[in-house]
């Protein structure tokens, strides 16, 4: 099931991506860059997870006033890897996972491989920059969790926390972009899971004091994107003397 909605999604972006050759309103994007990443609701605090962030993308200009020629807003839906996780290079055993304070130390490693697609509403200012808002539905298609130094693929070693993680993964989103040589922009990206990925029970091994937890993605992402069917920008020329209007 996981590998057939990867497929579907392939197969619409690439017809979309057939479409913009044949009509000047589409725009492709190619889009290439890292996500810095932490899961709420771990214990382990912090952006530590440095992950990769690529794919492709097809973006409709459009006015909402058809005498409007600007085209200021936008919708947009791409097809991305998405690199997710968290990780501490050294935490205390003290509860289920990271503890800051207690006990000997470990290590805590989470990679989770996502095919996500988000689609985005768009403004832009001047051409130049834009912000949208919008919605992403990833897929998780492998994961690899290392906890104190054993690796799990399905569950954790508490037996209350033995459950899998959601394959299913839906996200608000806020984007800016800004234009840095003609086609080329880069972008700043926040990601936060609507649901959870995981429900974890930590269990503090001095008092014996249980917590649940729900877990969720929170993602910061930098990246490039460079448009094609996009018109380039035009330079700005200093306006010669003979061209200039003088008012008395």
């Amino acid at each position: 099931m996981k590998h057939n909605i990867a497929y579907i999604s392939i197969i619409i972006l690439f017809i979309a991506n057939a479409h913009i050759a044949n009509a000047q309103r589409f725009k492709g994007e190619i889009i290439a860059g890292g996500n810095l990443s932490q899961v709420d609701g771990d214990m382990v605090i912090g952006y530590k997870k440095a992950g990769v962030k690529a794919g492709l993308g097809a973006m409709l200009p459009f006015s909402w006033s058809k005498y409007n020629e600007n085209k200021n807003w936008a919708v947009s839906m791409e097809i991305l890897y998405n690199q997710k996780g968290a990780r501490e290079k050294q935490y205390d055993y003290n509860v289920d996972t990271a503890d800051p304070h207690y006990g000997i130390k470990f290590r805590y490693h989470l990679t989770l491989h996502y095919i996500t697609i988000p689609v985005m509403l768009h403004y832009y200012d001047r051409n130049i920059w834009s912000i949208g808002i919008g919605f992403q539905y990833g897929r998780l298609i492998n994961y690899k969790e290392i906890e104190y130094d054993w690796q799990r693929t399905t569950y954790t070693n508490h037996p209350d926390s033995a459950q899998k993680l959601n394959s299913n993964d839906i996200c608000a989103i806020v984007d800016v972009r800004c234009r840095i040589w003609q086609q080329l922009k880069i972008g700043f990206r926040f990601e936060y899971s609507i649901n959870s990925m995981r429900t974890r029970h930590f269990r503090e091994t001095t008092y014996y004091h249980e917590q649940t937890r729900q877990q969720r993605n929170n993602t910061l992402s930098l990246y490039l994107v460079y448009m094609i069917n996009e018109k380039k920008t035009d330079k700005i020329k200093s306006l010669k003397a003979t061209d200039r209007t003088y008012y008395y």
